[in-house]
């Protein structure tokens, strides 16, 4: 049998195994492999900065796509599933929504317009939808336009735009054209396709789905710099407005606004595939996303106060430079009655070229 001695470089001396407990093995050093140095990068919008309270509101004449059938708009035929365009059960405006009851995969429904729309003179498409049953792991709902019968843009995934824990209670959409790949496209149908991998089978409800003539959303970003990874520990939101801390620090509001009417988007994406998403309207929306409020600061006229949300409980949430992940914040309501409204991601940063 040979016998084999493992040495260190500066040191003659050899590594020798222990025993303990029946195992033997060899005693070994730990150092951390991957190293990285502590950063904080802003939210950013090219236009407006780091500075989250602006004005965003939708206005002008909308173009109608339907509303349960309370007033007359697009014409709406199910593809496959149990569809009702003129539900009573629980509309959040007027007397009528849109249901899909217990939903298969691919069931789908689409909706027509006589006139084609040209998406230069529009904005958005925004509605209120209402998950009934429905688990965000197992189900989408699918959004796409046509034009004579073919598709238009690309479709987007319903699950990137609201809180899909959040059920029996209806939700804003607002889905900028752009993420539908819409400019100067011209449409005449919309359909929404439900997909299921399993579980339950998904209850939907829909109402006032319309195409916003003017007003736009703002996104805000985090992206790691060319060459590196980003690992996000914690989003921490910076809030300041006039008024005393009770009225800033009610569960119901974000500084002294009220609830909002459509609600902050915050999401994750990685190699073009959204991470996670949450929709925030008041302050219980940030603890409800493993947020704490702290840093209070009250001089008896105005109010400051920070939001950490920890979204790296288990791990950090990694950005790489090379798959073009990002974080988001998306706003979509008008939030310039704050006097102060930021958001940075903090962790740490990581040189790909280090490993």
């Amino acid at each position: 049998m040979l016998t084999n001695k493992i040495v260190g470089s500066n040191d003659a001396r050899s590594v020798h195994s222990h025993t303990r407990e029946g195992d033997t093995g060899l005693l070994v050093f730990t150092d951390v492999h991957i190293r990285g140095e502590i950063t904080a990068v802003p939210f950013f919008n090219p236009t407006y900065g780091a500075d989250l309270n602006q004005i965003v509101t939708f206005a002008g004449t909308p173009e109608g796509i339907h509303n349960g059938g309370d007033a007359a708009l697009w014409t709406a035929a199910a593809g496959s599933g149990t569809w009702n365009f003129a539900d009573t059960t629980a509309p959040q405006a007027g007397l009528n929504h849109i249901s899909i009851t217990g939903a298969d995969d691919l069931d789908f429904a689409t909706f027509s317009d006589a006139t084609e729309t040209n998406m230069a003179n529009y904005t958005a498409i925004t509605g209120q939808v209402r998950l009934e049953a429905y688990n965000g792991a197992l189900n989408t709902v699918l959004i796409k336009m046509r034009n004579n019968g073919s598709d238009v843009g690309v479709a987007v995934n319903l699950n990137n735009y609201i809180t899909t824990s959040q059920l029996g209670v209806y939700q804003s959409i607002v889905i900028p054209k752009a993420d539908l790949g819409l400019n100067g496209d011209t449409i005449d149908e919309m359909v929404i396709t439900l997909t299921r991998s399993g579980g339950a089978k998904p209850i939907v409800y829909f109402d006032e789905i319309q195409i916003e003539e003017t007003g736009d959303s703002l996104r805000y970003t985090v992206v790691p710099a060319a060459g590196t990874v980003l690992h996000v520990t914690q989003v921490v939101f910076t809030v300041a407005d006039t008024g005393t801390a009770g009225a800033a620090y009610a569960y119901n509001k974000i500084g002294a606004i009220s609830t909002l009417a459509n609600g902050i988007v915050f999401n994750a994406v990685s190699v073009g595939e959204n991470l996670f998403s949450s929709t925030i309207k008041q302050n219980s929306d940030f603890l409800n996303a493993a947020g704490e409020i702290s840093n209070k600061i009250d001089d008896g006229v105005n109010t400051f106060y920070t939001v950490n949300v920890d979204v790296g409980a288990a791990q950090t949430v990694r950005l790489d430079s090379r798959e073009e992940d990002s974080l988001s914040v998306v706003i979509n309501d008008d939030l310039s009655g704050l006097d102060l409204f930021t958001a940075v991601a903090v962790g740490w940063k990581e040189t790909i070229a280090d490993r």
